[in-house]
């Protein structure tokens, strides 16, 4: 006969002496350690799981002012949400290293990206974009940058301010060299004009604050 103490959490032949003792069989023993294991492995499986990004990059080239948004918003390498949009694009096209293939390499014109690691993918193996596969990728980044853009910029009448400045202090938020200021200008234009050729107006409403 053994003797568990549920406070202290001892067990053995003589009583625990800091409370009253609930005794186990053998069996019930061997059923306790079996499900501490169980949930031992659980939780193991749990933070292995959540490991999902990889150190294995690949280097894409970008607009530099999307290079320098991206690395201010992900970090340097750039490491995409696990379940995002950008991580499956490189999931989907990764691949292992040809044969007549050389490894990527860094460079000051490209972006690191780190790939994404899955059993079905190691990353130590898929690790390998083709040109058209990093196209993709660099495609993603620039929807992913302009959504980003429109969203906050918004309807640039309802900053209340001047539309540079506005601009300027958007491009020093996120990471961007004011010299690209005008670029984002010309960019935030020319979507919201593409749109309204066809009758869509993407301006904000500025709603009535004396209600």
């Amino acid at each position: 006969m053994f003797y568990f103490c549920g406070k202290c959490g001892n067990r053995g032949k003589a009583k625990c002496v800091s409370q009253d003792t609930t005794s186990f069989s053998r069996h019930t023993w061997k059923l306790l350690h079996i499900y501490l294991e169980k949930r031992a492995n659980l939780l193991n499986f749990a933070a292995v799981k959540s490991i999902y990004m990889s150190d294995f990059c690949v280097y894409i080239k970008l607009k530099p002012f999307v290079k320098q948004w991206l690395i201010n918003a992900l970090g340097n390498p750039v490491r995409f949400p696990s379940q995002s949009i950008e991580n499956s694009t490189i999931h989907s096209f990764v691949i292992k290293l040809p044969k007549d293939a050389q490894p990527d390499v860094p460079g000051e014109d490209l972006t690191a990206i780190c790939v994404p690691d899955s059993a079905s993918k190691p990353a130590e193996y898929y690790n390998y974009l083709t040109p058209r596969g990093k196209m993709a990728v660099a495609e993603c980044c620039e929807h992913l940058f302009r959504r980003c853009m429109w969203n906050e910029l918004g309807d640039m009448s309802d900053l209340g301010c001047n539309m540079m400045s506005g601009i300027y202090a958007w491009c020093e938020k996120h990471g961007i060299d004011i010299d690209y200021a005008d670029t984002i200008r010309q960019r935030y234009y020319r979507i919201r004009e593409q749109y309204a050729k066809h009758g869509i107006d993407l301006m904000k409403k500025t709603k009535n604050r004396n209600k």
